[in-house]
């Protein structure tokens, strides 16, 4: 039976294995382990993993559930089940696992920044960066830690101390398009719109399949009057996401700009199209008359 468990762990366990093989695997040694607790809460951490990756939220809360049942000092089982709860919106559940995570083990800088992206989606600004904080103590090398408190620093309109944040990150990592649009978006609140170019340029050469990037972009070139290189980004935008109505009433705005009202009034109308309540479109398109 040893050998038989030993062999049903290591598929269990096997990295780029089949899902549903790995899980059948998983399954087998919780049933016929009984006298092995440590193997079956390896096996139940295992398996909630992999029904994680598989989409089955639910199935991989109970997996941890029970790890945790057979472990109650168990810190990884009620970080896991933490992050599904936080993956699920119940924001709450996810901050209650992840402080008892840390009650068991305070040395780890994820659980302190994935508490703290919890406290995030409650609007908590302040608790979020006290954990981020403490992430960033623990670890220093950490850019996802800097990134998020320094989106939680832009939420409160602190936006110095943001762009500090995100300068650190990009330092960490300068492979990461999403915080060089951040950065720019704290830029541009500031009106410092070249910078704030810069970053989106730089954002777009990183991932140029980033509608926002460019619509960001498209909005610092309208802030500077460049209504021709705004029209061009809206462009981008636009075929990225066919279904932004704010990217169509921007670039209609820069149409009627540049005196082309056909043009503008085309836009103001696609975007009421897609979004008929969209107030802004309404009064553009009352403007220059239907």
């Amino acid at each position: 039976m040893a050998q038989a468990i030993a062999d049903q762990l290591a598929v269990c366990k096997k990295e780029n294995g089949d899902i549903q093989k790995r899980i059948g695997a998983c399954g087998w040694i919780i049933d016929e382990a009984k006298d092995n607790e440590d193997i079956r809460i390896e096996a139940h951490l295992q398996r909630g993993v992999l029904y994680e990756r598989s989409g089955d939220k639910e199935a991989a809360i109970k997996d941890y559930s029970q790890a945790i049942a057979l472990d109650p000092t168990n810190a990884l089982a009620y970080f896991n089940r933490g992050n599904v709860y936080d993956q699920q919106g119940e924001h709450d559940r996810a901050i209650a696992d992840y402080t008892q995570a840390i009650k068991l083990d305070a040395t780890d800088p994820d659980v302190f920044n994935n508490r703290g992206q919890a406290h995030d989606g409650k609007g908590d600004y302040e608790l979020a960066i006290a954990d981020y904080s403490e992430s960033i103590r623990l670890k220093r090398d950490n850019p996802r830690a800097f990134f998020n408190r320094g989106s939680a620093y832009d939420q409160l309109g602190d936006y110095d101390r943001a762009i500090a944040d995100y300068t650190e990150a990009i330092k960490l990592d300068t492979t990461d398009p999403d915080v060089f649009n951040s950065r720019g978006q704290a830029y541009d609140t500031k009106g410092d719109y070249d910078r704030a170019i810069a970053d989106y340029t730089q954002s777009i050469r990183l991932g140029r399949d980033n509608p926002r990037a460019f619509f960001n972009r498209a909005v610092a070139y309208a802030n500077k009057d460049e209504h021709e290189r705004a029209i061009a980004d809206y462009n981008e935008a636009i075929k990225l996401d066919p279904q932004d109505a704010d990217a169509y009433l921007g670039r209609g705005a820069m149409h009627e700009e540049l005196g082309n009202q056909a043009a503008a009034r085309a836009d103001y109308r696609k975007a009421l199209e897609i979004m008929p309540a969209h107030e802004d479109a309404k009064e553009a398109l009352a403007r220059i008359g239907n």
